[in-house]
């Protein structure tokens, strides 16, 4: 495949969700397993709507209010149509949040407790997406960064190349990125410029331990009690979602 063939992909794949892409937005978002150093991009007529810049500065106040509430939250990311930068103006936020290892439950419990005491507007199940509403729909252990292999495919390499974070804390950003290298077989060009502008030496990041080789401690047990009640008030609500002690990814709004 040529250079031209992987901007012509990169075009049409945008255009699939209604965006005519920048020449900035091609070279972030370039599609193909060839990695090209300071590709030629003929300029385009896209444009980002202004919406973006005041839903980014939302996501960025509310991970500021839960990673000083929250300790046990390592990472919180925007992803979907805002880290896109192609958000309509009623279309919510998405947000992908990692914790400290057997934390999920417990920290999701407690954060979603802390959002609708507080009154912040947030995605609920089965309800209509409304402006800025803060929609969680991923959450990570900082022991099962990998995304699972129904999960890698190309619109989540796009996802993890674009995604903007907003709160990150022992490097756990980069830890994610460097576990999910997966994407070099669909954005190899993105991949590459993120881990090359990366001011920390990403091939010496050590990669999460293994959770096989872990005995349970209190945090274990606890997550597993939060665990249990969530999982079964999730349950019927579930179509093909992954949700395990480790991984809660739901995909729209809960």
């Amino acid at each position: 495949m040529s250079l031209k063939d992987d901007i012509d992909k990169t075009v049409e794949y945008a255009k699939s969700y209604g965006c005519v892409l920048r020449k900035e937005q091609v070279i972030e978002r370039l599609i193909g397993s060839q990695i090209y150093l300071n590709p030629s991009v003929p300029a385009v007529a896209g444009t980002s709507p202004l919406d973006r810049g005041e839903k980014l500065k939302k996501a960025k106040r509310l991970a500021k209010k839960l990673s000083i509430k929250f300790p046990n939250i390592l990472f919180i990311g925007v992803t979907g149509s805002v880290a896109a930068e192609f958000p309509k103006k009623n279309d919510d936020i998405d947000l992908f949040i990692i914790v400290k290892k057997d934390t999920l439950w417990i920290t999701r419990f407690w954060v979603r407790y802390f959002v609708w005491k507080n009154k912040i507007p947030h995605r609920r199940y089965g309800k209509i997406e409304n402006k800025d509403e803060f929609c969680f729909n991923m959450w990570l252990d900082e022991e099962a960064l990998l995304l699972p292999k129904v999960k890698q495919n190309l619109h989540n390499a796009v996802d993890l190349v674009l995604m903007k974070k907003v709160y990150d804390k022992e490097n756990v950003y980069l830890k994610f990125i460097k576990t999910n290298n997966w994407a070099n077989k669909y954005v190899a060009t993105p991949y590459f410029n993120l881990m090359s502008k990366s001011p920390s030496p990403v091939s010496n990041l050590p990669l999460p331990p293994s959770s096989k080789k872990r005995g349970h401690n209190f945090f274990s047990v606890i997550n597993i009690l939060f665990f249990i009640p969530q999982y079964i008030f999730m349950w019927p609500k579930m179509r093909g979602q992954i949700v395990d002690l480790k991984r809660a990814m739901w995909g729209e709004g809960e």
